[in-house]
């Protein structure tokens, strides 16, 4: 929780490589495709993950991702 926390948005976005992401097939075309990438998109999940994350380690529960 505490690492998710301490991420800002400027670094997220310094580390953000939408065509790197299309070439790894990750979501292939879809990070490229408007002429922006997709970040404000991906950072709407990554919002919801750290959300998520620190509400179970406030309440002092494991969390379990399955990733696919």
């Amino acid at each position: 929780s505490e690492a998710l926390a301490s991420l800002s948005h400027e670094e997220l976005k310094g580390r953000y490589r939408p065509e790197q992401m299309d070439g790894d097939d990750v979501y292939p075309g879809a990070w490229t495709r408007d002429g922006h990438g997709n970040f404000q998109w991906l950072m709407n999940g990554f919002e919801k993950l750290r959300s998520g994350v620190k509400r179970a380690a406030d309440q002092g529960s494991g969390l379990l991702l399955e990733m696919w």
